[in-house]
């Protein structure tokens, strides 16, 4: 009995240091994570005032998203992921993969040029796919759906750039609490895109504001301008019916305004906007008819993105939140 007792101390001893050590693994990791998003941002910031060609600036934003990379403890997972819904061996994941955080790293210093974007910038760097269905959303104006890519967040700007009024709709990051380190970067990046899109009469709307939010759709839907959204991301208690997605089901968190866009009758885009990787961008566009069948419609919208990550992997964000689809 004396030993039975003395090893079940013993094994509650060593559950509570395994508890510890759990504990301080988990706390060095996240001081990991928020170190390398710190030092991204600040780096980044001080690439793009270098007096540097921008091939140079952005070679070395490609390195600082693969060594500062906060995915680092995700690799395994996205290596796996790729090679699940892609088809794709080992190596190729890891090309894969290496090009996913060069995008993010990018992204990371194209914050700091958004003042450089205007209509001159867009004719010199960005292809555009379907050019009658930018000239469409120019004239007409309606919903346009896109996707992250670490890059999205330059689409309002360019939309702009052409006197484009544009409603953006993005997260407050304040009400972010994995934002918070790094808030004065996110707080940076908003402003810049709000003041852009001021220039042509439009605005940014934080999709918490839900009384602000849909009186400025209405208004936009009405006036024929732009309302944009990135409906990609997976929530998985959302109440709107699974879509399929390379494999795996995801679920939107974005009804309210499909419905509201559904009521207006409005014409519906899908817009994708993604690096090369080699000093340009692309801007792959679809138009379809107002909606009609919500989750037939939106499937559709997946059905663009999964035809673009096919050709191009690494453009899609969303294979941090993909694992998350497969459950």
């Amino acid at each position: 009995m004396k030993k039975i007792i003395e090893w079940n101390i013993g094994l509650n001893i060593l559950t509570k240091i395994k508890q510890k050590l759990n504990l301080v693994n988990k706390s060095c990791g996240y001081l990991l994570w928020v170190l390398c998003r710190r030092l991204r941002f600040k780096i980044a910031s001080l690439v793009a005032i270098l007096p540097l060609e921008d091939s140079v600036q952005n070679s070395i934003a490609h390195q600082l998203g693969r060594i500062l990379s906060p995915f680092r403890k995700l690799h395994p997972v996205l290596l796996s992921s790729f090679q699940s819904a892609l088809g794709v061996n080992l190596a190729e994941a890891k090309i894969i993969l290496n090009q996913w955080e060069a995008s993010k790293g990018l992204g990371t210093l194209n914050i700091f040029r958004y003042s450089q974007i205007d209509k001159e910038w867009v004719n010199q760097y960005v292809e555009i796919e379907n050019i009658s269905v930018f000239e469409k959303i120019a004239k007409v104006g309606g919903l346009v759906l896109t996707y992250h890519t670490f890059h999205q967040n330059m689409l309002p700007i360019i939309f702009s750039s052409f006197g484009i009024r544009v409603i953006g709709i993005g997260t407050n990051p304040m009400k972010n609490f994995y934002d918070l380190h790094v808030i004065q970067y996110k707080n940076f990046r908003m402003n810049a895109i709000d003041q852009k899109l001021k220039l042509s009469g439009g605005h940014l709307v934080y999709i918490d504001e839900k009384r602000n939010l849909i009186k400025n759709a209405k208004a936009a839907f009405a006036n024929g301008d732009v309302v944009l959204l990135a409906c990609d991301n997976h929530h998985i208690n959302s109440k709107f019916p699974s879509l399929n997605l390379l494999g795996g089901s995801i679920r939107i968190n974005a009804e309210g305004m499909l419905r509201l866009a559904k009521e207006a009758k409005v014409p519906v885009y899908f817009a994708l906007f993604s690096p090369n990787l080699t000093g340009k961008y692309n801007l792959c566009l679809k138009a379809i008819e107002p909606l009609t069948d919500l989750e037939q419609n939106i499937q559709t919208y997946f059905d663009f993105l999964e035809q673009n990550i096919r050709s191009t992997p690494w453009v899609w964000q969303g294979w941090e939140w993909y694992p998350c689809m497969l459950n």
